[in-house]
């Protein structure tokens, strides 16, 4: 299923970036708008865009953000940071990106808490826990099979 987005209700001052002017503007990144002017999607808009999915809220209101900056806190610390800064460091998306992008909205289904902290837990939690269980047998299986052999030479 595709991710559908609507960043009407938002201001185009937050959702995009228009071209300084200097050169031509990039056809893969910048697109001309019906004022004629160049702009392309800010990148705090589109990391927003595919935080819909991690965070399984379909839209960012007054009401739900409190709840869009806790299950985004969780997320980035599961993750990581969704941006960067021009120098390369990790820019996590912050309270104020989500309250300035309100209005925002896609067609991805909206969890409730309870039912999302199941998918967290089912989807990472678990298999790192899984993972990190099979690799612990396997140390101690390995040191045992090493320990028999050293007593059997």
């Amino acid at each position: 299923m595709s991710l559908n987005w609507n960043i009407t209700k938002v201001p185009d001052s937050v959702c995009w970036i228009e071209h300084d002017g200097e050169g031509e503007p990039d056809p893969h990144v910048f697109a001309k708008h019906d004022d004629g002017v160049w702009r392309r999607l800010n990148p705090v808009t589109d990391a927003l865009i595919w935080a819909t999915m991690s965070v399984d809220l379909g839209r960012i209101t007054e009401k739900n953000v409190d709840e869009w900056a806790y299950r985004l806190t969780i997320v980035q610390a599961l993750y990581g940071a969704r941006l960067q800064s021009s120098d390369g460091t990790p820019r996590p998306l912050s309270l104020q990106d989500v309250v300035d992008h309100i209005g925002l909205s896609t067609n991805v289904h909206t969890k409730g808490t309870a039912e999302w902290h199941r998918s967290v837990h089912r989807y990472f939690v678990k298999p790192k826990r899984d993972a990190h269980m099979v690799d612990s047998a396997y140390r101690f299986t390995r040191a045992a099979a090493e320990e028999l052999e050293a007593r059997h030479a």
